[in-house]
């Protein structure tokens, strides 16, 4: 089903990219069924199948020689080394400095057009509050101490292109560009809960909730790399 504007609507959307999605839902499934707590290279395989198959979903219906795209992929690419690392918890700082090089292309793709300051003041300020509680937990890390806020403005900065992006006047797909929104604040929320969880207090199964957002979260982005339906490329043109 279209819109009146001949974009496409939520259930052709979903119609159209869940057949290409199955390797990515599988895969996650796998991951939240096998996975354990004991760090090992089984499990730092089972983490990274998934964003994998986002790489397969995009080249499948990923926009063809389009420079999103190819930001969007790398930063996927990028995103599968700090995964790796991150399955051991000593190296959180190798970790972050690969998600730190993935926000950077993703930023790269969502541009600055248009500007929307006001989402950008509103995610500062969010990011800025949770900090204020856990820099007492990084007070004899003086790396992550000046790591950690850099981080923090990366993602935040990529939230707030991506939710601009959604109100930019273009005429692309407007659940693609919904898919970035939802997307770059799930991963937010992972961080967060990762944030918190080591430096604040303990969460209960953080685990769980850090993955299922981050999934959610690169999921959300790899989609907006997606190529309209043929129909609606139509009526476009």
């Amino acid at each position: 089903m279209e819109t009146k504007n001949g974009q496409e609507g939520p259930a052709a959307f979903i119609r159209a990219t869940l057949i290409s999605l199955i390797p990515f839902l599988k895969c996650t499934l796998w991951y939240f069924i096998i996975w354990n707590q004991t760090p090992g290279l089984w499990n730092a395989v089972l983490k990274v199948l998934p964003v994998f198959s986002l790489l397969l979903f995009i080249y499948l219906r990923g926009k063809k020689e389009h420079k999103w795209t190819s930001w969007i992929v790398l930063g996927l690419l990028v995103s599968t080394v700090g995964d790796v690392f991150m399955v051991w918890r000593s190296q959180l700082v190798n970790g972050m400095a690969a998600f730190a090089l993935a926000q950077i292309c993703y930023i790269k793709a969502f541009g600055f057009t248009p500007l929307k300051p006001a989402i950008g003041v509103i995610l500062y300020l969010g990011s800025f509050g949770a900090l204020a509680l856990l820099i007492p937990g990084l007070r004899h890390d003086t790396f992550l101490l000046v790591g950690l806020p850099f981080y923090s403005v990366l993602l935040s900065t990529m939230a707030w292109r991506a939710n601009a992006r959604f109100f930019a006047k273009e005429r692309t797909c407007k659940w693609i560009r919904l898919s970035a929104a939802i997307g770059s604040l799930s991963f937010l929320i992972s961080d967060m809960i990762i944030g918190f969880d080591r430096f604040y207090s303990p969460i209960p199964d953080a685990q769980v909730y850090i993955m299922s957002t981050y999934y959610v979260a690169q999921l959300g982005i790899a989609l907006s790399a997606a190529e309209p339906l043929p129909s609606q490329k139509r009526k476009i043109n």
